[in-house]
């Protein structure tokens, strides 16, 4: 017996999403990865703050309970925190560029709507 094939052409196709109580939001200041030894695409995604110093002595004085800082111990100027490690394919990466480019696309119309809008009240 031949199985029927089903054609979605011009029909729809929905999506549920759901969204986990745990569901976090990450800011991401880079990623750091490469190609994995089966082909897939690895990306770590960090966010990047000033580093915390290990150790502080500081002066204690009548007038300033908290003095200067005399004795500093900082090993690294900067902190990366990965927050998420992600594996994936060629053909989901091509996705994750057709997407990124077209809202970076709907950002710059974003902002030249906004340049307009400013330069139009100036001339009010």
């Amino acid at each position: 017996m031949e199985r029927e094939k089903k054609s979605i052409e011009g029909g729809t196709f929905s999506f549920k999403y759901i969204f986990p109580s745990d569901l976090r939001e990450l800011h991401v200041n880079g990623a750091y990865g490469g190609l994995g030894p089966d082909g897939t695409i690895r990306m770590a995604v960090y966010s990047e703050r000033g580093a915390i110093p290990n150790f502080e002595k500081r002066i204690i004085t009548s007038d300033k309970p908290l003095g200067e800082a005399i004795e500093i111990e900082k090993k690294y100027d900067i902190v990366r925190i990965i927050q998420a490690s992600f594996v994936f394919n060629i053909g989901t990466a091509k996705s994750f560029v057709e997407w990124l480019n077209d809202r970076i696309k709907e950002h710059e119309q974003f902002k030249d709507e906004i340049s307009k809008r400013q330069m139009k009240q100036g001339d009010e």
